[in-house]
């Protein structure tokens, strides 16, 4: 699994300006890795990872520090894990019937001039080829808004 970002934070889970890295191992277990002056330290997160099979990082929240959004393969729920500058502090069902969207990252492209400094979630219609952003509140989403055609074949939305 990969977990993939965008925006103004990157992959900065503590706030403190440095992009971190974040990861799923084999058991399911979320890490997020520290970045202390070029090396890296671990803290588990935690488990039930492996039911995640669409994830992507930035800054959902618009607070400066990144944050995870997942949909569950098995229950096509999109959760939001916010960041509290130490770890995931609260986890939050922000959408339903995910399972239909193929590929999705966060990113503050901004197509609805909102510029409100929270990245949005955009995504991939599997059946229909459409690329769609859904703007973040901060908490939750508003409606999709289709942005193009075609993106069906794109291996990875980054």
């Amino acid at each position: 699994m990969n977990i993939t970002g965008g925006g103004r934070t990157g992959h900065d889970f503590t706030g403190d300006g440095v992009d971190d890295v974040a990861g799923v191992n084999a058991d399911g277990l979320l890490r997020i890795y520290r970045n202390n002056a070029g090396s890296l330290s671990g803290d588990d997160v935690g488990p039930g990872w492996t039911a995640m099979d669409k994830v992507a990082a930035g800054d959902f929240t618009g607070d400066g520090k990144a944050d995870i959004v997942a949909a569950n393969n098995t229950t096509g729920d999109l959760n939001l894990y916010t960041s509290n500058g130490s770890g995931i502090s609260s986890t939050t069902k922000i959408g339903s019937n995910w399972g239909g969207i193929t590929k999705l990252t966060l990113s503050d492209i901004d197509i609805d001039i909102d510029n409100d400094g929270k990245d949005d979630v955009v995504a991939i219609n599997g059946s229909t080829g459409d690329l769609l952003q859904y703007t973040s509140t901060g908490t939750s989403l508003k409606s999709g808004v289709e942005i193009g055609h075609g993106w069906s074949t794109m291996q990875h939305l980054i």
